[in-house]
C-alpha cells in the first residue's frame, strides 16, 4: 500500500478504535469476574493453553467477541491463566478499515514472503494505532474476567525497527512482562524485523514466569537464563509453518522444561492460510519427567494439530523439586565460565567458504615465497661391510 493510503487508513482506524469504542464493544460482552483467583494455591495454579484458529474477521467486535470465547471457555474450567499463541494480535488486521485494499495486495503476491513483506511495510505504519487496539482488548479482558491472560504477540515499533512482542496482563488489567522475540525465523527476518536482547522474569502471585516466543522455545540458552532469574513457569507462544512432524513438535518446549526444570504452556496457531501455507501444530502443559505421575512429561496435549482446542491443567510447583536428577543437573561452573564463552565465539562465527577465512578470525597471513626445492643428494658409492671383507 502507497503512503497516501496508509495515512488515509490510519485515520479511518483511530476514528473506529478511540478507546471509548472499543470499551463499549467489550462491554456488551457483559464479562462478570470469574473469581478464579479468589484463593491462590501455588499447590493447585489452574493454567490453559488454547489451539487458536486463524481466520479473518468481519469487523473489530467479531474479534474481541470470538477472543472472549476462548477465555470464557478456559475460566469455566477453572483458568487463572490463560495463554493465546503467537501473532494473535495480528489477525486484528482482517477486522480492520486497511483490510480490504491490503487483502487485494496480499492475493496478488508472488509468494508467501512477499505476502509477508506487505504487512510488514503496513505495520511499519500503523503498528502504533493496531497496537494500542491489542492492548486495550486484552487488558480490559484480564481485567473483566479477573484472570491472567498472555495476549499472544504482535508486530510493534520501537526506535524505527519492527519487533514480534508478546504482552502478560495480570487480573487488573496491568502489563507485567513484555518479551520481543530473541531467535527469529528465516521469513521474520527477511521482513526485515529486529531481535530481542534479554528474557523478562515476571513474579506474580500465581509464580514467577517468563514467556519464550515463537522458535526461542528452540534454544535452551533462553530458558536457561529465565530459570536462573527465578521463571518456574515458561509460556510459549507459538506457530508451526508446514504439516505437522510429532518428533520435531519435540523440539522445543518439551526439551527446555526438564533442562530447566520448569512447568511449560504451549499455545499454538492452526489452520490453513494462501499459498499452501499451513499451520500445523498441537498446544500442551508439559512438567519435568519427575514431576509427573506417568513420567510422560505431558500434563496435557491437544489431540487435534488442525483445529481449535482449550486445554487446562493445575500445576503444583512444589513437584518441581522431584525433578532434580544429579546425573542430567549437575554443572561445573567453574568450567562454564572459562569454557562457554569461547564456544559462543566459534558458534557466532560463519561457516567457512571455500577461499575464504573464518568470519571474526584472524586475516589471513601473507602468502610465503616456496621454500626452493633442496638438491637432490649425490649418489654415493655403496660402501661394502668390513665383515664382507
Amino acid at each position: 500500500m502507497k503512503g497516501f493510503s496508509l495515512r488515509m487508513a490510519r485515520k479511518k482506524i483511530i476514528s473506529k478504535t478511540k478507546a471509548k469504542k472499543l470499551l463499549e464493544m467489550i462491554d456488551n460482552l457483559e464479562v462478570m469476574p470469574s473469581g478464579n483467583l479468589k484463593h491462590i494455591d501455588l499447590a493447585d495454579i489452574k493454567v490453559a493453553a488454547m489451539s487458536v484458529t486463524a481466520k479473518t474477521y468481519s469487523g473489530l467486535f467479531d474479534y474481541i467477541a470470538d477472543m472472549n470465547a476462548y477465555v470464557q471457555k478456559a475460566r469455566e474450567e477453572g483458568a487463572q491463566l490463560v495463554v493465546f499463541p503467537e501473532y494473535t494480535g495480528m489477525l486484528i488486521l482482517s477486522a480492520l478499515p486497511v483490510w480490504k485494499p491490503l487483502s487485494r495486495e496480499l492475493a496478488a503476491a508472488q509468494d508467501l514472503e512477499e505476502a509477508l513483506g506487505m504487512i510488514a511495510d503496513v505495520m511499519e505504519e500503523l503498528s502504533g494505532v493496531i497496537g494500542d487496539v491489542y492492548l486495550t482488548i486484552f487488558s480490559e479482558l484480564a481485567r473483566l474476567h479477573d484472570i491472567y491472560i498472555l495476549g499472544g504477540s504482535i508486530l510493534c515499533m520501537e526506535e524505527d525497527r519492527l519487533y514480534n512482542r508478546a504482552t502478560l496482563f495480570d487480573r487488573y488489567g496491568y502489563m507485567v512482562l513484555t518479551q520481543d522475540k530473541i531467535f527469529l525465523s528465516a521469513l521474520e527476518r527477511k521482513m526485515g524485523l529486529a531481535s530481542g536482547r534479554e528474557t523478562a522474569v515476571a513474579d506474580t502471585e500465581i509464580g514467577s514466569m517468563a514467556v519464550l516466543v515463537g522458535d526461542d522455545a528452540k534454544y535452551f540458552e533462553v530458558a536457561d537464563i529465565a530459570a536462573r532469574k527465578g521463571a518456574r513457569l515458561l509460556l510459549n507462544c507459538d506457530l508451526a509453518l508446514g504439516p505437522y512432524n510429532p518428533y520435531a513438535a519435540q523440539v522445543g518446549l518439551e526439551m527446555r522444561v526438564q533442562e530447566a526444570r520448569a512447568y511449560g504452556i504451549k499455545s499454538v496457531l492452526v489452520g490453513e492460510m494462501p499459498f499452501e501455507t499451513k499451520l500445523y501444530a498441537k498446544s500442551g502443559i508439559y512438567a519435568p519427567f519427575l514431576s509427573t505421575n506417568d513420567l510422560s512429561g505431558v500434563l496435557a496435549q491437544a489431540d487435534s494439530y488442525m483445529h481449535d482446542a482449550v486445554l487446562t491443567e493445575s500445576i503444583d510447583y512444589a513437584r518441581l523439586e522431584y525433578a532434580v536428577d544429579i546425573y542430567t543437573h549437575d554443572t561445573n561452573e567453574g568450567l562454564l565460565r572459562k569454557n562457554a564463552p569461547k564456544c559462543y565465539q566459534v558458534l557466532s562465527m560463519a561457516p567457512p567458504q571455500r577461499g575464504a577465512a573464518l568470519v571474526g578470525s584472524q586475516p589471513p597471513a601473507a602468502e610465503e615465497e616456496p621454500l626452493p626445492e633442496e638438491a637432490p643428494e649425490e649418489e654415493k658409492e655403496p660402501v661394502e661391510n668390513e665383515a664382507s671383507l
